[in-house]
């Protein structure tokens, strides 16, 4: 019964998953507010497990911030923060699915089938071990989209868990900051139309696109910053748009003045 578990548990947790609307798994929702307390998600609680930590030290300083207060590192403690993307939920850095299987390939981390550790009759040894339950069975559909390809939510707990111990967050920006970024890409474009011609303006106006498409992806490769390139860029190029025809308009304006 669930009361049986409850005795027997250290803890609950909740196991909502969530896709974009794209059908892409790309966060989790790593905790949730009941009763006026803030609850973990299943991977996190299952974490704090692991490394002896106490729930009570996390803090949700903000819709962007989750602090986790004397979080264990080495001989040390310190405040680790987890960067969260407004609606309390972490985005996933898959790149720790490399290090999975790094590990995989030195058997610090394996997966191991139902019916060979049932059959086994010599009892294997989890201690110190975090072991996660999954059905890899067709009919379970216990998997989700991600970028990199279809993946066992077990695994990708395991990758959200990596991502917490090695800090390898992706950051996602403010709503200020898009806003920041459309106006000043905005008033470079009107600095463009006011100086050069036409040609040249649509010329330099492609070019600055393409540099700032450049510049996000090196932002996120390197720095892990996720910037919603989309909220910019569909602004942008109405406005390029708009100012190309202006452009147009004012070169044949122009010329009509010097022909009459």
């Amino acid at each position: 019964t669930h009361s049986d578990i409850q005795d027997v548990s250290s803890g609950m947790g909740f196991v909502n998953i969530e896709t974009d609307g794209d059908g892409v798994l790309r966060r989790l929702p790593i905790v949730a507010e009941l009763n006026g307390m803030v609850v973990p998600h299943f991977f996190l609680k299952l974490l704090f497990e692991h490394i002896n930590y106490k729930i009570s030290n996390i803090e949700l300083a903000s819709p962007y911030k989750l602090l986790l207060h004397k979080f264990p590192q080495g001989d040390d403690v310190k405040t680790l923060e987890i960067p969260l993307d407004g609606n309390g939920n972490m985005l996933i850095n898959y790149m720790s699915f490399d290090k999975i299987q790094y590990q995989q390939k030195k058997g610090e981390f394996y997966y191991i089938s139902a019916w060979p550790l049932i059959q086994n009759r010599k009892a294997l040894n989890f201690k110190e071990k975090t072991v996660l339950f999954g059905d890899h069975s067709l009919s379970a559909r216990d998997s989700s989209p991600t970028p990199l390809d279809e993946l066992f939510n077990p695994l990708i707990f395991c990758i959200a868990m990596s991502n917490i111990l090695n800090e390898t967050f992706i950051k996602p920006v403010s709503s200020m900051v898009t806003i920041y970024q459309i106006i000043f890409l905005v008033a470079v474009l009107l600095i463009y139309v006011t100086r050069i011609k036409t040609f040249e303006f649509g010329l330099l106006s492609i070019l600055t696109i393409l540099l700032y498409i450049c510049i996000n992806f090196v932002l996120f490769i390197y720095n892990s910053l996720q910037i919603p390139m989309l909220n910019v860029l569909i602004p942008i190029l109405s406005a390029s748009g708009y100012l190309l025809i202006y452009s147009v308009y004012q070169s044949q304006v122009k010329m009509g003045v010097l022909e009459g």
